[in-house]
């Protein structure tokens, strides 16, 4: 066997080994997620086996390349198996998949239900909201989501990509990924901003933002102030997304990241800029909370309010109405529909149990890193005394699914799913 034929058994082997580990823990939640990964570069693989191709010495660099590509995906799901980041990781991936497996399932029925679709249309559909997204620590210090089909190629080590096929794997991305910063690993509040990236993750899959454009536009915002929140509207929706989603505690993990000096995201007046002031999005958070929910006495941010914001403040009802009120048709329903509150008595019931030392009792990881979210805010004391964070983590294994996870379509779909994104990647790896 020469060098190049071990080149390709040795990844092939290394493939199959996970995709097999994902028939028990850790990495049974991740099925579809490795089978998306290891679908992708089996058929570039399988591309570069037709006789004719490349010089020899570029496809030994071309595997090179894929072993490169794969490491990323691979040292991620390598944390699953460290035991002291077990707590933390499966907290994170609860939440991601409470946040996505609702619209997921939503606009997989209304795909299936929608006739007028044209059969290659719907064909392409089926690959959209597959896999959820998975969750890692990085160096950055702020959170941030690559969506589904961007390009990744600045997250892989260091070493880039040595050939053009190589980088047209790494301009799509299969699995959207979603960053936390490790600077912050012992926090549990920073994990409620899965539920925002996500939101980013359903903007490019359903394709969100010309409806998003439309509706905002017939808002009612007045015209000195609808070029700023259009050029917010992403972020926006993203932090109205994880209001419905985690409730009024993901204002207080907003602010206490943003809070401080240091990244973009913490614009203090407003601007042109991606992200509107964190005082506003603080105060949107609250008003979906407070739509869905009675807040009662439950823990507020301790920002003082800006004069500066006060008109635009004024825009943050309408705006929340805009892009709440109606349905969307790629989930045939209103957003607030697929997700129960998470504010309420339950909420308040776990938070009072961890600023007491007992563990909380809630069925849904939502709440109980809600609940603690909310301690570590504004109990901090208590919940370092009372070690809060390990008592939530402890309760997010307990009411943790260990079953297989799988899409909601099944797998005879999902192979449907595989096959059709081989065939996308042979087009877009075809020699000219």
């Amino acid at each position: 066997m020469d060098d190049l034929a071990r080149f390709t058994e040795s990844l092939r082997e290394d493939l199959a080994a996970w995709q097999e580990a994902t028939t028990g823990p850790p990495l049974n939640k991740h099925a579809s997620q490795v089978a998306g990964i290891v679908s992708q570069l089996t058929e570039a693989m399988a591309i570069l086996e037709v006789p004719g191709g490349q010089p020899r010495a570029e496809l030994e660099q071309t595997i090179g390349d894929y072993l490169h590509i794969w490491d990323f995906f691979r040292s991620k799901l390598a944390l699953r198996y460290v035991p002291w980041y077990q707590p933390v990781l499966g907290a994170a991936d609860d939440l991601a998949w409470a946040a996505f497996q609702p619209i997921s399932a939503a606009a997989a029925a209304q795909r299936l239900q929608d006739e007028r679709l044209a059969a290659a249309a719907a064909q392409r559909l089926l690959r959209k909201l597959r896999e959820p997204p998975l969750v890692y620590f990085s160096r950055d210090v702020i959170p941030f989501t690559v969506t589904r089909g961007q390009n990744y190629q600045n997250l892989l080590p260091r070493g880039g990509l040595w050939t053009e096929r190589s980088e047209a794997i790494a301009d799509n991305l299969v699995v959207p990924v979603v960053s936390l910063p490790w600077q912050r690993f012992s926090s549990l509040l920073m994990l409620l901003s899965v539920a925002h990236e996500v939101g980013h993750v359903v903007v490019t899959d359903l394709d969100l933002l010309p409806a998003l454009r439309g509706r905002l536009a017939e808002a009612g915002l007045s015209p000195a102030r609808l070029p700023l929140w259009s050029a917010w509207l992403e972020e926006v929706f993203a932090d109205i997304f994880s209001a419905v989603v985690c409730g009024s505690s993901v204002a207080l993990s907003l602010v206490d990241q943003l809070d401080r000096p240091g990244p973009a995201g913490a614009e203090a007046t407003p601007g042109p800029g991606r992200y509107p002031p964190v005082e506003l999005r603080a105060r949107m958070i609250l008003h979906v909370a407070e739509r869905r929910s009675d807040l009662g006495d439950q823990p507020r941010p301790p920002r003082p309010r800006a004069d500066q914001l006060a008109d635009f403040d004024a825009d943050v009802a309408a705006v929340a109405a805009a892009l709440l009120d109606d349905g969307y048709v790629q989930i045939a329903g209103r957003l607030e529909d697929l997700y129960p509150p998470v504010d309420g008595a339950e909420l308040r019931a776990d938070m009072s149990r961890l600023s007491r030392g007992r563990d909380p009792e809630a069925s849904d990881i939502r709440t109980v890193l809600a609940a603690a979210t909310a301690v570590e805010v504004a109990k901090p004391a208590d919940y370092a005394q009372y070690e809060a964070g390990p008592r939530a983590l402890r309760r997010a294994a307990v009411i943790r699914d260990v079953t297989r996870r799988r899409g909601e379509e099944g797998q005879l779909r999902a192979r449907e799913r595989d096959r059709l994104a081989g065939r996308e990647l042979a087009a877009l790896l075809a020699l000219p």
